[in-house]
């Protein structure tokens, strides 16, 4: 997983054709999911992971790509080309969060090389026999670095960006409220669907839409943004969790 800024980001998608995009909320205890068809027109909550370890660091890194991995493996998207994740920026400025998930995201992106190297090294020594597990310092990986289980990694999508993810849960939350007055709905969705809010965003921004990441809908050369919003809101709506629309674009990376 390569963390690129969106125009590179969209441009990955656009050489890649039609895929699924996933969006990630972000927060202290949980991660909120959403995903995209496979032409990118609609987005739908498909649920939120926790997370046992906070900060930065090796073992959390595994712990949230083996996480997705699984859920995206039990829930059927095998073709998930990128991931959308969200920043939530203080008036345009990093705040202390901000920069965990950086440097969260940071682990991530190089446990998904360190997992492919511990793999491609493990089919040498299947082949060979030998191998001396040479030490990190080398640029090597050893035995005792945790890695992504193999068989999830194929899972975990090649390329990530940020986007700006301004109030989002507080949308998610009051959104939820229109469609239901239960406190335990709102806390259990929330992530979700605040996720779907950040992945809206980016979908629906015009700088996103000029660089061509998906084709106009059926029957029609171009798609207003309140009539996808509109098919947005439905779509979240039909889950039972509530309206995923969104306001003002967001923060582009």
């Amino acid at each position: 997983m390569k963390l690129l800024n969106y125009i590179e980001f969209c441009r990955h998608l656009k050489l890649n054709g039609k895929g699924n995009i996933a969006g990630l909320d972000f927060g202290a205890k949980q991660i909120g999911i959403a995903i995209s068809d496979q032409s990118r027109h609609f987005v739908y909550p498909i649920g939120s992971i926790t997370r046992s370890r906070c900060g930065a660091n090796l073992n959390s890194g595994v712990e949230i790509l083996s996480k997705l991995g699984t859920l995206f493996k039990e829930k059927g998207y095998h073709d998930v080309t990128g991931l959308v994740i969200g920043l939530p920026l203080l008036d345009g400025r990093m705040t202390p969060f901000c920069h965990e998930i950086r440097a969260t995201v940071g682990q991530m992106e190089k446990l998904v090389e360190l997992s492919h190297t511990v793999e491609h090294d493990d089919r040498d020594v299947a082949n060979t026999g030998e191998h001396d597990w040479p030490s990190l310092a080398s640029g090597s990986v050893h035995r005792d670095v945790p890695t992504v289980p193999t068989g999830l990694l194929e899972y975990v999508p090649p390329v990530c960006t940020f986007w700006d993810e301004y109030n989002s849960t507080s949308e998610a939350k009051a959104a939820i409220s229109r469609v239901t007055s239960k406190r335990a709905v709102r806390m259990r969705e929330k992530d979700s669907v605040a996720a779907c809010i950040i992945l809206d965003r980016f979908l629906e921004h015009p700088a996103v839409g000029r660089l061509g990441i998906r084709p106009p809908p059926p029957g029609s050369a171009r798609t207003s943004r309140a009539s996808t919003r509109t098919r947005t809101t439905k779509t979240i709506t039909r889950t039972g969790t509530g309206t995923g629309s969104a306001s003002g674009p967001g923060r582009r990376w």
